[in-house]
């Protein structure tokens, strides 16, 4: 069984990735509640799940780069007002969304 996923705080952003296996999609979802930034990681047709993702979150509000290894198909994200790129890495092959972050929550779906 995989470890459970906790938040961790990196650059002034608190972040929680994972979501393997159905104990940890259980912590990921009653977490939701807690984020602002819900990502997911999918590759194909049918929209499979995918892991070890690299992401790189950067913005006016942060003052350097944020770098993340997701182990999992899922990250959320507490990230202060303002804009962001988000790139998001799998085997090699990159992209790329911008992010308003404001009131409410957002949700980004990187396909591969």
């Amino acid at each position: 069984m995989a470890e459970a996923p906790t938040w961790q705080s990196d650059n002034g952003v608190q972040y929680l990735c994972g979501g393997v296996g159905d104990d940890n999609m259980q912590v990921i979802k009653a977490e939701r509640q807690n984020a602002n930034v819900d990502l997911k990681f999918i590759e194909g047709a049918r929209g499979a799940y995918v892991a070890d993702v690299d992401l790189t979150v950067s913005g006016d509000a942060l003052p350097q780069p944020l770098r993340i290894h997701a182990d999992g198909p899922s990250c959320l994200l507490q990230l202060p007002t303002g804009r962001y790129q988000v790139v998001a890495d799998y085997q090699g092959v990159q992209h790329a969304q911008g992010l308003r972050v404001g009131e409410g929550s957002r949700q980004l779906t990187f396909r591969w």
